[in-house]
């Protein structure tokens, strides 16, 4: 019997995640740094929301907004890494075969979607708050996470305004 492609498409992923994950380990301070032209980006152990100078989290509590002293932080919030969970245990497998696979996928990826992605201030030119969205601007003049979207959802749109706004009193005072 042979194992369809969907098995080896996710078996695959897997050993992807694996490689991103022995990544993590070998850099600086339990994370791994990416730096090219545009900025440079940390990726580390999610940062508890109660240890930020500032956090703010998306309407449905899928993601985590941070302010802490040097650095802006995004990571999955406990909520939308439960519900990411679920919805992956949800799924019936048709085989004990598949049933493996997708154990081990899901231990990857929730492993490495249990993680903070890092961007420190001095990347950073503008932190604003426009027209229902928050608007974060890299010294470039770029939009950072303008594009991100979770569930069907622009993340800079799925803030409050008044969590906005007061994210945007904190990073001018941080920032500036």
């Amino acid at each position: 019997m042979k194992p369809s492609n969907q098995i080896l498409s996710t078996a695959f992923l897997f050993i992807l995640f694996q490689f991103a994950l022995a990544a993590q380990v070998i850099g600086q301070s339990g994370g791994i740094t990416i730096s090219d032209d545009e900025m440079d980006v940390f990726f580390t152990e999610r940062i508890p929301p109660s240890d930020a100078i500032e956090a703010i989290q998306t309407r449905e509590g899928s993601v985590d907004l941070l302010l802490t002293e040097n650095d802006l932080v995004i990571q999955f919030s406990n909520k939308g890494l439960e519900k990411m969970a679920a919805e992956i245990q949800g799924d019936k497998s048709d085989s004990q075969f598949e049933a493996i696979i997708k154990s081990m996928v899901s231990s990857g990826v929730q492993t490495f979607l249990d993680r903070a992605m890092i961007i420190p201030y001095y990347e950073i030119d503008e932190i604003s708050y426009s027209d229902g969205r928050l608007i974060i601007l890299n010294k470039d003049g770029k939009e950072i996470f303008g594009d991100l979207e979770f569930n069907d959802s622009k993340v800079v749109e799925n803030f409050s305004r008044r969590d906005a706004r007061k994210f945007v009193s904190a990073a001018e005072r941080l920032l500036y």
